[in-house]
């Protein structure tokens, strides 16, 4: 029985591999070799199916291996058998902080109404912010004063030594160092194209720093709010200048993310370890998993390009940690941590869609854990061991804690509330993602279904389909793809267990969210909300597959399967660093190729050549701007033509757009023993021809 398991697990493994190759290429002609042809002649009808065929055969094949891995896969047993300590007694001067903190808490609701009132006030941005800040210390406050009053659930020391998931700290440091290292190699140098959502942000903190231009809490439709920008602003104080500041603070979100995820997988994974007959470990506590999914979210191809960008990954990276302090909280029955779930998560909202998204995931796991752990929320009750009397054990959150985490997320967004409520229409804004437009609600109901499939198709299928990307690939490398869909069938038969219930619906609330909400799909930017949810799945399923494999095979394939799957997501990290690379370091436009030939000629004098392409236009873009911060003398660079070769200082730096590429003889002619150097596109294309006149006196030959 064990072979005949081991042999349906391979073939099913194979059936969704052989789908992913057949997304990938949608062509069998080089799939049979010539012999079986020759062997079996009616194969090659198969060689000539359409693409259309072919992507609907994958399909097909997908959904088999989803429901055949789903009965296949072992139950998930989760964190049974916990071993409990008896709650200490109160005392009545604890009752006394308890009201200390409900009074702090009214305080901090009050001041949120003063906040709503004062953001529809001209001119008292300042004392709305103030107000604001004030009423988000008072809510952290007495969110301590409870922490402190309130007993935590404690395990008993024999179930701690055994379950201690976050023992996995030193991997986790060590994984944060070298994923810190990957996305800053050559920070400044790729992606060499800088895009308008970078260059409105690195613009909005320079005006911030420099200006003390401070934008509202919650800003117009196509403003950026406070809250979004404080990191860049942040980094842009420290290290005074736009190009690191912003590179900086995606790498930090990155780097946050990716904790985040290993933190949720710590916590949500949890489990007692089961040992073999000789001691080994067959399941461990849930690190493994939580440092598996750690890895297969970092070294994912979006994440390697959302990384160098700002405010994309941010509220995805505060909402995963809001889902990891609420789980925790929850649990461990600490008000603290609920309080610190609800800011991360109204912090999140801030940014738009991901924020949104994450916080209706956020409401959908206090409903999975009423129906599954319902004593997180009512109470527990265990038997004492000696006299079996019933010993309380966790007293519960219950809708008081509900009612408190609801409070800390209307806190925080009130300035976005008192928008939504006030002005028509700005509720609608705020689901359009950066640099986007919203879905009008007539075309969202027509077309709902056909975005949503294509939602679905970009994780394994389809490329991204706006113009902010330039790489040929889909959303999941096709080395982990496959196991996704694995994962999907086994969480989907354990969605009676809270991994199961909370993976299952942050992905489908994340994929309606994007189905929705972008006009355009797949779309690479709106999709990063499921970064996480990716690497958690992921990860669960290999754990699952480890299991299968040494219940059918033996233990002796214990370290070899740890092996194995270790190769698989290092190489799929890899080719996806090689995809990312190839084109980050390649793909550039005009404005960039101007803006950083701007800022490479810091200490040079500029003149722009011009008959044909006027580049004084090009000048005014965002992102030359934002590149070209430092230089005091943007608005007065000199312009020249073919009729006019002045004289020009030494090591003068000429640039030519690509229009006017018959100049460049008359350039050279005219300023003789420079260095010319052509900045290209994706393709090879011309963008920019820059000139460098050499150290030594230029003078014009007529």
């Amino acid at each position: 029985m064990r072979l005949v398991r081991l042999v349906a697990l391979t073939a099913v493994l194979a059936t969704v591999y052989f789908a992913q190759y057949l997304f990938d290429t949608t062509s069998l002609a080089d799939f049979f070799p010539l012999w079986l042809l020759r062997l079996w002649p009616p194969l090659t009808a198969m060689t000539r199916w359409t693409p259309d065929d072919l992507v609907e055969l994958a399909i097909w094949l997908t959904l088999l291996g989803l429901l055949s891995f789903g009965l296949l896969a072992p139950w998930w047993q989760g964190e049974h058998g916990r071993a409990y300590r008896r709650l200490r007694p109160g005392r009545a001067v604890l009752r006394v902080w308890w009201w200390v903190a409900q009074g702090l808490l009214l305080l901090a609701l009050l001041s949120t109404v003063a906040v709503a009132w004062l953001e529809r006030q001209s001119g008292m941005e300042g004392v709305s912010i103030g107000l604001w800040a004030a009423s988000l210390a008072l809510y952290g406050l007495g969110g301590i004063v409870a922490n402190h009053v309130r007993p935590p659930v404690i395990y008993g020391d024999s179930y701690v030594e055994t379950v201690r998931p976050w023992d996995g700290w030193p991997y986790w440091v060590a994984l944060l160092i070298l994923f810190a290292l990957l996305y800053s190699y050559r920070l400044l140098e790729l992606p060499l194209r800088v895009d308008p959502l970078t260059a409105r942000v690195g613009l909005a903190a320079q005006a911030w720093v420099r200006e003390l231009e401070i934008p509202r809490l919650a800003a117009d439709p196509n403003d950026l709010p406070l809250p979004t920008i404080g990191l860049v602003a942040l980094a842009r104080l420290v290290l005074r200048d736009n190009l690191w500041a912003v590179r900086v603070a995606g790498v930090s979100a990155a780097l946050v993310l990716i904790t985040a995820v290993w933190l949720v997988g710590s916590e949500l994974f949890r489990r007692v370890p089961v040992y073999g007959l000789y001691g080994e470990v067959l399941e461990d506590d849930g690190r493994w998993i939580a440092l598996m999914a750690m890895i297969i979210t970092g070294v994912s191809l979006p994440l390697f390009h959302w990384s160098r960008v700002p405010l994309v990954l941010e509220g995805v990276a505060l909402g995963t940690l809001g889902v990891w302090a609420l789980l925790r909280g929850l649990r461990r029955d600490r008000p603290g941590l609920l309080g610190l779930s609800a800011l991360l998560l109204g912090w999140a909202i801030f940014y738009g869609p991901a924020g949104l998204l994450l916080g209706l995931v956020a409401l959908l796991i206090w409903w999975g854990v009423l129906l599954l752990e319902s004593s997180w929320l009512t109470g527990k009750l265990v038997a004492h061991e000696r006299d079996g009397q019933a010993v309380q054990v966790q007293r519960g959150v219950g809708w008081r804690g509900f009612g408190y985490w609801l409070a800390g997320v209307v806190v925080l967004v009130m300035p976005l509330l008192s928008k939504w409520l006030m002005i028509p229409g700005s509720f609608a804004a705020h689901w359009a993602w950066p640099g986007g437009v919203v879905v009008r609600q007539s075309s969202a109901l027509l077309a709902w279904r056909e975005r949503l499939e294509m939602a679905i198709l970009g994780l394994n299928y389809l490329p991204d389909a706006t113009a902010t990307l330039r790489y040929d690939d889909h959303f999941v490398h096709s080395l982990l793809a496959p196991l996704l869909v694995l994962a999907l069938g086994a969480l989907l038969l354990n969605i009676d267990s809270l991994v199961g219930w909370s993976l299952v619906t942050w992905l489908v609330t994340a994929l309606v969210g994007v189905g929705l909400t972008v006009p355009v799909v797949p779309n690479w930017m709106a999709m990063v909300v499921l970064l996480p949810v990716v690497g958690l799945a992921v990860g669960f399923v290999l754990d699952r597959l480890r299991l299968l494999i040494m219940t059918y095979a033996g233990t002796w394939t214990l370290q070899a399967t740890v092996y194995l799957a270790m190769g698989v997501v290092v190489a799929a990290g890899f080719f996806g660093w090689i995809d990312y690379y190839n084109v980050a370091q390649r793909d550039s436009d005009l404005a960039s190729s101007v803006g950083r030939a701007l800022r490479d000629a810091a200490g040079q004098p500029v003149v722009l050549v011009s008959a044909n392409v006027v580049l004084e236009q090009v000048l005014a873009d965002p992102v030359v701007q934002m590149l070209a911060a430092e230089r005091n003398d943007l608005s007065q660079i000199q312009t020249v033509n073919a009729r006019n070769w002045p004289p020009l200082t030494p090591a003068t730096r000429l640039l030519l757009a690509p229009g006017d590429s018959a100049l460049q003889a008359a350039v050279e002619a005219a300023y003789p023993g420079g260095q010319l150097t052509v900045m290209r596109d994706l393709h090879a294309n011309p963008l920019l021809y820059i000139y460098d006149l050499a150290a030594a006196p230029a003078v014009a030959l007529h």
